[in-house]
């Protein structure tokens, strides 16, 4: 019987113009981690990144959501999510990033795609734990997300026109991917844990998924 229901709903569908296609949230594999419950607000987020092998585990099968994410985990992360190519990619020239290094692929391919930048020093210190205010540019940018107008004024008193990434948070507070860490502050210079980028990773992703579904949705007939 829900067969036939879903073979209705799908003929429906495709009559309407709408793709269907599977969604990139579904989780393939159970990965389960002994620190991470169902009653968790990060417990969705985590089960798909690492059940599509975006994201690991410890040893010891916990997946310490507390932890804070380095600039190198995170690239590697994101990269992976985008699908980039970190095989065929131009160095980029970073002093502290030579071929051999274990994230290597993962940063050049998001310096590439005008994801990230390094330091003006030339170093990229992928083993510094990353910030609020830098996750906000590698999730704008990578996500392609709509800056916000001109002259806006956010809500976070933390967060003025005079700051480099002031534009990037506007986008991810538009989008409801952050409501900040109150409601009049955001503390960009605050660290990201590993469940807040996993939670903030898969909303940007549904963000995307949204807005591609809007410019699918088209009616060729209505009867």
């Amino acid at each position: 019987m829900k067969s036939k229901i879903f073979s209705t709903l799908t003929a429906l569908l495709l009559i309407c113009g709408i793709a269907i296609s599977p969604s990139i949230h579904a989780v393939s594999m159970n990965v389960e981690f002994t620190d991470v419950t169902e009653n968790k607000a990060y417990y969705e987020a985590v089960q798909s990144l690492s059940s599509r092998g975006y994201i690991n585990g410890y040893p010891d099968g916990t997946f310490q959501p507390a932890g804070n994410v380095t600039r190198g985990q995170a690239a590697k992360i994101i990269a992976n999510v985008l699908q980039l190519d970190i095989a065929n990619v131009k160095d980029p020239n970073f002093k502290d990033i030579p071929i051999s290094h274990q994230y290597y692929g993962h940063i050049a391919a998001l310096v590439e795609a005008d994801v990230i930048s390094g330091y003006e020093d030339g170093m990229f210190r992928a083993n510094a734990t990353m910030s609020r205010a830098h996750m906000s540019k590698m999730l704008s940018k990578g996500f392609s997300l709509k800056e916000p107008e001109l002259n806006f004024e956010s809500p976070f008193k933390d967060v003025t026109s005079k700051h480099w990434f002031a534009p990037f948070v506007e986008s991810l507070r538009i989008y409801n991917i952050t409501t900040g860490t109150t409601p009049t502050t955001y503390s960009p210079s605050a660290t990201v844990t590993r469940s807040q980028l996993a939670s903030f990773v898969i909303r940007s992703e549904k963000v995307v998924e949204l807005e591609k579904d809007k410019e699918d949705f088209v009616v060729e007939s209505i009867e």
